[in-house]
């Protein structure tokens, strides 16, 4: 019993670990997210070169879509 109490104490005084974030996304970001995917993976795959660049911030996210001439 005195282990048990002396480990409960050793837990509380150890640094807590922080917990890693998780980015959450409403359901409309998320469909929208996966249309403009599907997207550029049909032009990609009817054979135009496209470069595409996601940036997550707090706020927003910026997607950024190249199509080659």
């Amino acid at each position: 019993m005195k282990q048990k109490k002396e480990l409960r104490i050793l837990e509380e005084l150890a640094p807590k670990k922080e917990k890693p974030r998780v980015r959450t996304f409403s359901k409309s970001v998320k469909i929208a997210l996966n249309t403009i995917n599907q997207a550029v993976k049909m032009v990609t795959d009817a054979g135009t070169d496209v470069e595409e660049n996601i940036d997550e911030t707090d706020d927003e996210v910026i997607i950024t879509i190249k199509v080659k001439k």
